[in-house]
């Protein structure tokens, strides 16, 4: 009988020292960079993280990359590639139509099915293939 009342006084030496209140946090703030305050936390009451800030990752060209845009070279400006196309355009005017032009006709594109065709039209009525009028067919 006496070993167990020394064991159960053992036992409530030992779980009546155990402390078993959580720590509580200071009421501290910490103010995070998008505006926010985030307060401590945890056991050992560090500051919660501040949310991460959406759309503050732009490029050299000032492209935002978590918002879908990229920099365009040829169009030298910001693009969502799903919304727009980034093509380089040649910049070179097609020399049938400059023909045409530079010989006091009127360029005249129409539609023949399978594509565009460009006529060249002339103050006398007449008319002609532009490319045909350009290696001098007509």
């Amino acid at each position: 009988m006496k070993y167990l009342i020394g064991i159960l006084a053992l036992s409530l030496l030992f779980f009546g020292c155990i402390n078993t209140s959580e720590k509580a946090c200071t009421q501290e703030a910490k103010l995070c960079s998008d505006g926010s305050y985030v307060g401590r936390t945890g056991p050992n009451c560090t500051f919660a993280a501040c949310p991460q800030l959406v759309g503050n990752d732009s490029d050299a060209h000032g492209c935002k990359a978590s918002a879908g845009y990229s920099w365009c070279e040829s169009t030298q400006k910001c693009i969502r590639v799903w919304e727009e196309n980034c093509t380089a355009s040649a910049g070179i005017a097609n020399p049938a139509s400059v023909n045409c032009i530079n010989h006091n006709g009127t360029l005249e594109i129409r539609d023949n099915g399978s594509g565009q065709v460009g006529y060249c039209k002339f103050l006398n009525g007449s008319e002609c293939e532009e490319w045909a009028y350009f290696r001098g067919e007509c």
